[in-house]
């Protein structure tokens, strides 16, 4: 059974603003209206990939402004910072980077070590970005170099997470579900439709990917919050 998990009623009150796809992958620190509900979903998304000798988590919604990079920033900057885990956070993207990142030490291009940064707030935090458009785009389909340059990034971090395109606009999305231990799919409450959800899972699973669970984000109280803790 998919696991729906609500992190809405912390982050929508945190939104942090859309990060260029173009610049460097920068959280700012995490809020602390947020890390409760960042650990619980930690903890779910952890106790399902107890025997994963590398845990490489995708987070990707069925279409684009969900809130998947915002999601997949506090759960990031949460885990790196509350819990002093190494956590490498992956920005993938269609444009060229303004610096190398992961697709140059994957091809050999650079080390590791030049294609990420680390965050001088949160330093169990680097983040680096994926360019996989142009002539980049033969990483997803010629695997090799990525798993090999995925298996060297997971014997540096605790926790590897991908923040993705949307899966039903972007084939980007569908191929790095299968390098992932899993996918958590980002959903907007209240806008994204039950079929596109459903269509969004087969996609994931027809593909290779491991639906680990739904975040629900953005939800709306349309009552009272005084009478909610009555329920």
């Amino acid at each position: 059974m998919t696991r729906i998990i609500d992190v809405s009623p912390r982050l929508k009150r945190t939104q942090l603003p859309p990060a260029d796809p173009a610049l460097d992958y920068r959280p700012a620190e995490p809020s602390l209206l947020g890390q409760t509900n960042m650990l619980l979903l930690y903890s779910a998304v952890a106790a399902q990939m107890t025997d994963e000798p590398s845990r490489i988590i995708e987070l990707a919604s069925a279409t684009g402004g969900e809130g998947t990079s915002t999601v997949a920033r506090e759960l990031a900057l949460t885990i790196a910072g509350s819990l002093s885990k190494p956590v490498l956070l992956i920005r993938a993207i269609n444009d060229l980077p303004l610096r190398p990142g992961l697709e140059a030490a994957a091809y050999g291009r650079i080390p590791l070590e030049d294609a990420v940064e680390t965050d001088l707030q949160v330093p169990s935090l680097t983040t680096t970005t994926l360019s996989l458009g142009g002539p980049n785009a033969g990483l997803l389909f010629d695997g090799d170099e990525l798993d090999r340059i995925f298996a060297q990034a997971a014997r540096r971090a605790k926790l590897i997470i991908i923040d993705a395109p949307p899966i039903l606009s972007d084939v980007t999305g569908i191929a790095l579900s299968r390098k992932a231990t899993g996918v958590l799919l980002v959903v907007e409450a209240e806008r994204t439709r039950a079929p596109i959800i459903e269509q969004a899972r087969k996609v994931i699973e027809t593909g290779g990917g491991r639906l680990l669970g739904v975040i629900l984000n953005k939800r709306k109280h349309h009552i009272p919050g005084w009478i909610y803790k009555l329920l």
